[in-house]
């Protein structure tokens, strides 16, 4: 019989529980939630969050059109910056709901 660190046996059994995935998710929503306000300042902070991450897929709330047309028009940079803060490439596309 080996012997396996503590660290291992608990990543073991957060992985098998899969508290390690939603901790992951919840970590990309809310950076991608800082980043929302360092793109575009204070103003959109009531305006565009972040709500989940799932399979490669962030999915925001968008309150007004105009806000919604920012994002769809800088889509591709914001995933970019987002993934290069996570130091991961994990976000591949935005899903945005009105």
């Amino acid at each position: 019989m080996s012997w396996q660190s503590i660290k291992d046996l608990a990543n073991q059994r957060l992985n098998k529980k899969g508290v390690y995935q939603q901790a992951h998710d919840f970590l990309v929503v809310e950076k991608a939630n800082q980043l929302i306000i360092e793109f575009w300042g204070e103003e959109v902070r009531n305006k565009v969050q972040a709500l989940y991450f799932r399979n490669q897929m962030l999915t925001f709330a968008v309150l007004e059109d105009d806000w919604l047309e920012k994002l769809k028009n800088n889509q591709t940079d914001f995933i970019n910056r987002l993934n290069g803060s996570l130091e991961v490439k994990v976000v591949e596309s935005l899903r945005f709901l009105i």
